[in-house]
């Protein structure tokens, strides 16, 4: 990839080429990208495994009301999401309004799958049944893309959730408080969303090294925001744990 064509992404474009062939020349490597490729089509563009966080697509589905509709006093265009870094796995949401919440069976944490699909009156009574409030009514528009990937990328990395199966670490950091830093750090620029690395090209009469530069800045913006992931969960984690020490500090004093 010559950088006079392809620029500044010049040498990321190599590097893609260059797995490329390598994952393409090894029968391994090439029936493992087959069957993750197979499960990507299969399971739809929004399950959220090969997005950016900042991408304004909800991963839940939406059964309430049109969104072209105006909005009541009630704020009728909110959503409802589980905070699963405070979730203990109560089930009594999910036997409230099991159309709407779904138990996940990793660490046993509640999450909406489907937004008002019992209804209103189903689902507030089930977020009033919650015995430690982690369900939260937040913005579908402004708050809800966000605070969902935020909270499948923690699943996913293995440490989120408060249930009986649960294990603690960065994962375990709130994701409302991970989504904020995000936001700071989308707010003074240059972290946006970027395209799937493996959507489907719009331009078919695209060049190899057009698509290859396009490639190659999807991952630079993914690279970037891999970068601010990093800083917001470690961040919190670090503030959890210099709350701890600060704690053992004070009981020690006091003994």
């Amino acid at each position: 990839v010559h950088p006079d064509l392809a620029g500044e992404y010049a040498s990321a474009a190599a590097a893609l080429v260059n797995e490329a062939a390598s994952v393409l020349t090894s029968p391994a490597d090439r029936a493992r990208f087959d069957k993750d490729r197979h499960e990507w089509l299969s399971n739809g563009k929004n399950s959220g495994g090969d997005q950016s966080l900042m991408d304004p697509t909800p991963l839940s589905a939406w059964s309430g009301p049109a969104r072209d509709d105006p909005e009541d006093e009630r704020g009728r265009h909110d959503a409802a999401f589980v905070d699963e870094s405070s979730c203990i796995g109560c089930l009594q949401c999910a036997l409230i309004a099991p159309k709407s919440f779904y138990i996940e069976t990793r660490f046993g944490c509640a999450r909406v799958v489907d937004q008002w699909a019992d209804g209103r009156e189903a689902v507030e009574d089930a977020v009033a049944a919650c015995p430690v409030q982690c369900i939260h009514f937040v913005n579908a528009h402004a708050e809800l893309p966000l605070l969902e990937r935020v909270a499948a990328r923690q699943w996913r990395e293995g440490g989120t959730g408060g249930g009986a199966r649960a294990r603690r670490g960065s994962g375990s950091a709130s994701p409302f408080a991970v989504a904020a830093s995000l936001r700071k750090k989308a707010a003074r620029g240059g972290f946006t969303a970027w395209p799937s690395r493996r959507g489907r090209v719009k331009n078919v009469d695209c060049s190899a090294v057009d698509a290859a530069v396009a490639a190659a800045a999807a991952a630079a913006a993914a690279a970037y925001e891999a970068n601010a992931w990093a800083e917001a969960t470690g961040g919190e984690a670090e503030a959890a744990a210099a709350a701890e020490e600060e704690e053992e500090s004070v009981e020690s004093n006091i003994v």
